[in-house]
């Protein structure tokens, strides 16, 4: 018995530490322009290597703002969430941590604790307290069996596989979801749980007032689509990440803004991250990055 579970702790720290290794070995395009004109473009190829199931993108506008004015969106909340993910097993509490999501960044749990109840509590620690406005998150769960496949979820108010409503939470509070995982009728019993956990930064409620060019990426494979906007030049945050499940080969990587006044500077400067990743989100590098056409 002791065996088994001091195999079920490595377990639980081999995952731990492969998300927090995910979260870093992200390939980066390094500093990118657009020029100042309207309707323009640049677009690249990634080349994403055999057994990639998916691609993780996001962008980020690093334009110096500091001479205009045109950009008067607010700088998101330098605000953080931190997520717990727990079960009791065997009479011992396991507890697989998140820290520290920041906003437009989402952060992924999975504890290997079978059948039965498990508990995701949210916190604000170590956030900035002179900030009293709320964060705005999603929550997203599956119940899977050991080959992956979704098996019977019980939780009230939320639906399997997709994100949650918007949701917030308060500096020093807590919330608290419980999750209940139960045995498929052909599928078999569940083998593990995944959470995934957003920090979402909300557009402010004026920003279809304010006249700006804000930067966008759009990515392509196969008639499928994702895309994700950075709304604000002047901090140091990405947009939120986005994937595209498309499998390995060619993904076409499109970078734009919204700018429809000649009058004013619509130059831009970027960077972007982009991530091949297999079924169990390990990276499959190396990925090839090719212009194919800059502006």
């Amino acid at each position: 018995m002791n065996n088994q579970r001091g195999q079920l702790f490595l377990s639980l720290v081999t995952v731990a530490l492969l998300s927090h290794a995910q979260q870093s070995n992200a390939e980066n395009s390094g500093e990118q322009t657009l020029g100042n004109k309207i309707g323009i473009v640049d677009t690249y190829t990634i080349k994403c290597p055999a057994l990639t199931t998916h691609l993780d993108f996001k962008l980020r506008d690093t334009t110096d703002q500091s001479n205009s004015s045109a950009n008067t969106l607010p700088k998101p909340d330098p605000q953080i969430i931190n997520a717990h993910l727990s079960k009791i097993i065997n009479r011992n509490k396991e507890i697989v941590d998140a820290p520290n999501i920041i906003p437009n960044e989402y952060k992924e749990l999975t504890l290997n604790g079978g059948n039965g109840s498990y508990q995701l509590t949210l916190d604000t620690k170590n956030t900035n307290l002179q900030i009293p406005t709320a964060q705005n998150y999603t929550v997203q769960y599956r119940c899977l069996n050991s080959i992956g496949a979704d098996t019977t979820p019980v939780a009230g108010g939320l639906k399997t596989g997709i994100d949650s409503a918007i949701k917030t939470i308060k500096n020093k509070a807590t919330a608290t979801f419980n999750f209940s995982c139960a045995k498929h009728k052909t599928l078999g019993n569940t083998d593990k749980i995944y959470i995934k956990v957003t920090n979402k930064f909300v557009i402010p409620a004026n920003a279809s007032k304010i006249n700006f060019a804000v930067l966008s990426g759009q990515i392509y494979k196969d008639q499928k689509a994702i895309n994700t906007t950075d709304l604000v030049s002047t901090d140091d945050n990405f947009s939120e990440k986005v994937t595209l499940n498309a499998s390995s080969g060619d993904y076409l990587a499109i970078i734009g803004t919204s700018a429809t006044d000649t009058n004013k500077n619509n130059a831009k400067a970027y960077s972007f991250e982009y991530d091949c990743l297999d079924n169990t989100n390990t990276p499959q590098q190396p990925a090839t990055l090719l212009p194919l056409e800059k502006n």
